[in-house]
């Protein structure tokens, strides 16, 4: 049980498939001929950047077997059109005029002979957010932006939807529980009767609230930097990957546009995890910089403004997903030591996990905080 818990919900093998059979693919179903492709680092999808034979650019994806065992990709697909007055990835129909391609195997695998699906994407063009430097205008209208998909995002009809990731906050839980024998390695401070015991008051406080779909994984390499309009100040240099982080971009007379990409882990839960992780996020990307997070904070609370109940749990939820991010990626290098990026990504989590312990969730509060929230936490009488 404890062997097929892992296999399920914290490592899922990627789809098998090679540039030749990704080309043969877009060729039969998407009548597209593919010039040159660039396989693209992903954690448990095949992706490539596929230049076609006109000069056009998409991206290839293919979804494991998970996700084409269940009507959950069908989900994701049906949000993304729903968002599509945003800058997010806009899925390309095939010759059939169908958005998802299933990609069927020779025998049957669980039950189901669909070996993964394929959805083409148009390509974003732009850098990753990924320690990027910018002013406080642009993280103001990242707050507001993401407050706006969240909002709209609460609209969208969630019936099929059926996943249960092990990243979803409702399998926080189990994926700890599983990865347990990872736990003292990571040499954190909090037990782990500790953390278990702050998600499940996480989960008790939140219950009386409403459940909706949340992109669940805004982090610095899901916000593309878009081209600057002709005159303004383009950042140097291309993406940064977590395996070549250097000293950050200065880019402080840069405010640019930007799209958000990969909804793989779309998940059903309460509309806090979402500001909370992304502020999590921009705590590591942009070395916990407390002025950069008041100003995302404060976009963000000019279009939702979250009950007292909601802005009490966000320190602990960062805390809780960085500690899950940290077993998860101990138990995917012990399965895949060659994984790099598990690995750069681990260091730099355990990295976070110590801040917050060092800061506490005073400081947090007073740093981030609003009207009285914010005197509250920096009065100390919360």
């Amino acid at each position: 049980e404890y062997k097929s818990y892992l296999s399920i919900m914290v490592y899922t093998p990627k789809p098998s498939c090679t540039p030749e059979e990704m080309r043969h693919d877009l060729r039969r179903y998407y009548s597209m001929e593919v010039e040159h492709e660039k396989e693209l680092g992903s954690y448990d999808d095949v992706m490539y950047r596929v230049t076609l034979s006109g000069g056009t650019t998409v991206i290839a994806k293919y979804y494991n077997i998970r996700m084409a065992a269940t009507q959950d990709l069908t989900c994701i697909v049906r949000t993304l059109l729903t968002l599509e007055s945003y800058n997010v990835p806009k899925p390309i129909p095939n010759s059939s005029l169908e958005l998802i391609t299933p990609i069927e195997s020779d025998k049957y695998q669980d039950g189901c002979k669909v070996k993964c699906n394929l959805v083409l994407f148009e390509y974003m063009k732009g850098d990753m957010l990924a320690q990027t430097k910018l002013p406080c205008s642009f993280w103001f209208k990242l707050g507001r932006t993401i407050a706006e998909i969240s909002r709209d995002l609460g609209k969208v009809d969630t019936r099929g939807f059926t996943r249960m990731h092990s990243w979803a906050p409702e399998s926080v839980e189990n994926t700890i529980i599983s990865c347990k024998e990872c736990f003292p390695a990571l040499g954190i401070p909090p037990s782990l009767e500790d953390i278990l015991e702050k998600h499940r008051k996480i989960m008790a406080d939140l219950a009386p609230y409403p459940k909706q779909f949340i992109h669940s994984d805004i982090n610095e390499y899901n916000i593309i930097i878009t081209p600057p309009a002709e005159g303004s100040v383009a950042p140097p240099g291309g993406s940064v990957a977590p395996s070549n982080i250097t000293t950050p971009r200065n880019t402080s007379n840069y405010d640019p546009d930007f799209g958000i990409i990969d909804f793989n882990d779309l998940t059903l839960t309460h509309r806090v995890f979402e500001v909370a992780h992304a502020m999590g996020y921009i705590l590591s990307s942009q070395a916990f910089d407390y002025p950069v997070l008041n100003h995302f904070y404060r976009g963000y609370s000019s279009i939702i403004q979250l009950e007292k109940t909601e802005f009490d749990v966000i320190f602990d939820i960062i805390l809780v997903r960085f500690v899950m991010s940290c077993v998860i990626g101990t138990k995917t290098i012990t399965l895949d030591p060659s994984n790099l990026y598990t690995k750069k990504c681990l260091e730099i989590n355990l990295v976070v996990i110590q801040r917050l312990f060092k800061d506490g969730p005073q400081l947090f509060y007073c740093k981030i905080g609003q009207n009285e929230n914010r005197k509250n936490y920096c009065s100390g009488s919360n």
